[in-house]
């Protein structure tokens, strides 16, 4: 059956391959940019965050077909961004699900000059209720991750139960304990 969606997202062509790539978009601020034209320039920062002083806008996840390939779900979080009113994209996650490409990543608008880059590119300033960690990301954590002892963790919604954590998709899983170390007769 998953072959059908596969062949239906070839069968349709340029005109329907829009269908094949999703998106899901979650505010992170109450501010309301004006949209921009659907091919505005976009500054992407993959792996890191902007080299100027920027405010997030938004959260897009991105959903595409193997078919379509990740470009898609990069040219979709452009179109998203032009959308709000955004004018950068940083931060990227890429994960799968079944046979969809999954991209988050977030949007962002800048709102002051370059920063001089010596050394490491400084974090954004934590939200006051983020609570500072020793030992914190770099580069910074997606949307959807928290730092914690230095690695980024997904944050499942809602909360992984008692003796699950959650994994880099975003899903719960069971934590099983280690094995006991075995006896071993002695001759």
């Amino acid at each position: 059956m998953t072959w059908l969606r596969g062949a239906a997202c070839f069968v349709s062509g340029l005109v329907l391959t829009v269908a094949c790539v999703t998106s899901e978009v979650s505010r992170i601020n109450d501010a309301d940019y004006p949209p921009k034209g659907s091919e505005c320039p976009i500054k992407v920062f993959p792996s890191t965050t902007p080299d100027y002083e920027w405010e997030d806008i938004a959260s897009v996840k991105a959903h595409c077909h193997d078919f379509v390939g990740r470009d898609a779900c990069v040219q979709k979080i452009r179109e998203d961004a032009c959308a709000l009113g955004g004018d950068t994209v940083d931060g990227f996650t890429d994960g799968e699900s079944g046979e969809a490409n999954i991209l988050i990543a977030t949007v962002a608008i800048k709102t002051g000059e370059a920063r001089k880059k010596i050394g490491e590119t400084p974090s954004k300033p934590r939200a006051a209720e983020e609570p500072a960690v020793a030992g914190g990301c770099s580069p910074p954590c997606s949307p959807g991750y928290a730092c914690t002892d230095g690695t980024c963790t997904g944050l499942c919604n809602p909360p992984c139960p008692e003796g699950a954590r959650c994994n880099q998709q975003r899903m719960c899983e069971a934590i099983f304990p280690a094995a006991p170390p075995s006896e071993t007769a002695s001759p």
